[in-house]
């Protein structure tokens, strides 16, 4: 998955109602993973 694909997804809830929208996220430099991520 490409980041631009990440950014603007939708966070659902466990009942798969959108809860927020993903507007950033911090990667690892070294391993490439997601540390953190950013909800609008």
């Amino acid at each position: 998955m490409c980041v631009k694909d990440l950014l603007g997804m939708q966070v659902l809830d466990k009942d798969a109602k959108e809860i927020e929208k993903v507007e950033d996220a911090d990667f690892n430099e070294n391993t490439g993973q997601i540390e953190k991520y950013l909800f609008l």
